[in-house]
C-alpha cells in the first residue's frame, strides 16, 4: 500500500470534550461549548465560546505530518495577507503566540491542533433551496487562484489521495470496486486520462491551489441571497496546474436536468472573468472533470469498506459523481469541449 493511504489507514483522533475544553482554556484562554462537526479523517469540533464568538477546533490525524499542516496554515495565512477582504478562516494564536499546539491521546498519540475562526453562514450544500449563484462562484475561484499565485513556498510536493494530475495511481484500486460496470466505466476513464490529459499538464504553469471547491467546501449567506460568505478546508490544498482547481470545482456543477452544463458554463465565464483560461487548459476540462468523479468513487468505496462505521458521509457524493460520469459521457467529448471554449471565450 502506497504511503499515500497512510493518513487514511490511521484511525482519526479520538480526544474526549473534555480534554479538548481543557486545551481550549489553557491554550487559547476559549472556555465554550463543543458540537462534534464531520471529518474525514481529523477530530473537529465548532466552538461556541461564552464571548459568544464560533471558531473550529482541529485536531490533526497523527499520520499527518506536521509539514502539512504548517503548510496549509501558511496557505491560509497568505490569502488573508494578499486579499484581506476575501473570506476565508483566519488561525487563531495561542496565549504565547503559537499558530499550532499539541494534545496527546489515550493510546500516546500526539495530535497538532489548531484553532480557526469561524464563518457564519449555511454550506451551501445544505442551503435550500440551493442559490443560483454559479458565476458568483466562478469569480470567487478565480479572485482566490489569483492570491495564490505568489504564494512564496510552492515547492512542497504534497502526496494526497485526491491529487488529481496523478489519478493515473488511482487504476491499481479500481478492481476493489464490486459493480463490474461501474469498474470498466472506472477503469476505462483513468486510461483516457492518461493518454488524453497526463502529458498536456506536465507542461502547464503550476500553482497552490485549493483543490476541493465543492459545495461542502463553500459557505453562502444565510439570508438566501446565494452571496459567497466564505471558502473552507485547506486540507487538499496542493501544487498543480490552475486548471485542475477550475475542473474539480466544475464537476460538482453538472445539472440533473435536460441542460446538464448549465452552472458550469455560468461558473466559467464567472472564473474567465478574472483570471482567463487558455484553449489548451480548456479542452482539458472534460477529461479532468471525469477523473474528478472518478476519483471521488474510488476513494469513497475504497474508504468506505475500511471505516463502514462512517460510511453514510464518506459516500455522500457517490451517486452524484456516478450521473455526473453518466451525463458527460452520453454529450461526449466534442460537444461539451466547444461549449466550454465558448463560455470562456466570452
Amino acid at each position: 500500500m502506497s504511503d499515500v493511504f497512510l493518513v487514511m489507514k490511521t484511525s482519526p483522533p479520538e480526544i474526549r470534550k473534555a480534554a479538548a475544553e481543557k486545551l481550549l482554556h489553557d491554550q487559547y484562554g476559549i472556555d465554550g461549548i463543543l458540537d462534534s462537526l464531520a471529518s474525514e479523517h481529523d477530530q473537529n469540533f465548532r466552538v461556541r465560546s461564552a464571548s459568544g464568538e464560533s471558531f473550529v477546533l482541529k485536531i490533526v490525524n497523527s499520520a499527518d505530518a506536521a509539514v502539512l499542516t504548517n503548510f496549509r496554515i501558511a496557505v491560509i495565512s497568505h490569502i488573508a495577507e494578499v486579499d484581506p477582504s476575501f473570506p476565508v478562516p483566519r488561525i487563531v494564536q495561542t496565549r504565547d503566540g503559537a499558530k499550532t499546539t499539541t494534545i496527546s491521546d489515550n493510546e500516546g498519540r500526539r495530535h497538532v491542533v489548531l484553532v480557526l475562526t469561524w464563518l457564519e453562514g449555511l454550506v451551501l450544500r445544505y442551503a435550500d433551496p440551493a442559490p443560483d449563484n454559479a458565476e458568483a462562484l466562478g469569480s470567487c475561484l478565480a479572485r482566490l487562484d489569483v492570491a495564490l499565485r505568489d504564494f512564496p513556498d510552492p515547492a512542497i510536493d504534497l502526496a494526497s489521495l485526491w491529487d488529481l494530475k496523478r489519478a493515473a495511481n488511482l487504476l491499481e484500486f479500481v478492481d476493489r470496486l464490486k459493480d463490474p460496470a461501474l469498474r470498466r466505466i472506472c477503469r476505462s476513464r483513468l486510461v483516457k486520462f492518461t493518454e488524453r490529459a497526463t502529458p498536456v499538464l506536465n507542461g502547464l504553469d503550476y500553482q497552490v491551489i485549493h483543490s476541493d471547491l465543492n459545495s461542502g467546501n463553500v459557505i453562502v449567506d444565510a439570508s438566501g441571497t446565494g452571496r459567497i460568505a466564505g471558502i473552507i478546508d485547506f486540507g487538499d490544498t496542493i501544487y498543480s496546474p490552475v486548471i485542475v482547481d477550475v475542473a474539480i470545482a466544475a464537476a460538482y456543477l453538472i445539472d440533473d436536468t435536460n441542460a446538464p452544463l448549465t452552472r458550469i458554463l455560468t461558473f466559467l465565464r464567472g472564473y474567465a472573468k478574472l483570471s482567463r483560461l487558455t484553449e489548451t487548459e480548456t479542452d482539458l476540462l472534460y477529461d479532468l472533470m471525469l477523473a474528478r468523479n472518478v476519483t471521488t468513487i474510488v476513494i469513497g468505496h475504497w474508504l468506505a469498506e475500511h471505516y463502514p462505521e462512517n460510511k453514510d458521509y464518506i459516500l455522500l457524493d457517490d451517486v452524484r459523481a456516478r450521473k455526473s460520469i453518466g451525463r458527460l459521457m452520453s454529450m461526449g467529448r466534442a460537444e461539451v469541449s466547444h461549449s466550454f471554449r465558448v463560455a470562456c471565450a466570452q
